[in-house]
């Protein structure tokens, strides 16, 4: 008896440190290694910033720097397992009297499953 209660106290125990740990957070900022990296332009440059706010919304910022040009991308990632539209930014050459470029609604390719899997 003695054991079955003591078995209960433990699993519990381990339940309570379990919830007690701390999400993670991936906010911080990352320097491409060039020497991890092929099949880009020699003289390219990136940097991302990871802001992480609240529980389910990351925004990403990448630097991308190259001799001549300076961009910055800015993504908003909310995760929280809905469905949501996606509105891709034009392309920088693009007319300005373009429509707008439309995206994809599932929620299957935002996690990376290809088109005919989902």
């Amino acid at each position: 008896m003695t054991k079955t209660i003591s078995a209960v106290a433990m699993v519990l125990a381990i339940c309570l440190l379990a919830s007690a740990t701390p999400k993670a957070n991936f906010g911080g900022a990352w320097v491409m290694d060039r020497g991890q990296v092929s099949g880009i332009p020699r003289d390219l440059e990136a940097t991302m910033t990871v802001a992480q706010a609240g529980r389910s919304d990351r925004e990403l910022r990448t630097k991308l720097i190259q001799t001549g040009s300076e961009r910055t991308v800015k993504d908003t990632f909310i995760l929280d397992g809905k469905e949501r539209e996606f509105n891709p930014p034009a392309p920088l050459n693009a007319p300005a009297n373009a429509p707008p470029p439309k995206g994809e609604t599932n929620s299957c390719l935002a996690s990376g499953w290809q088109k005919e899997f989902c």
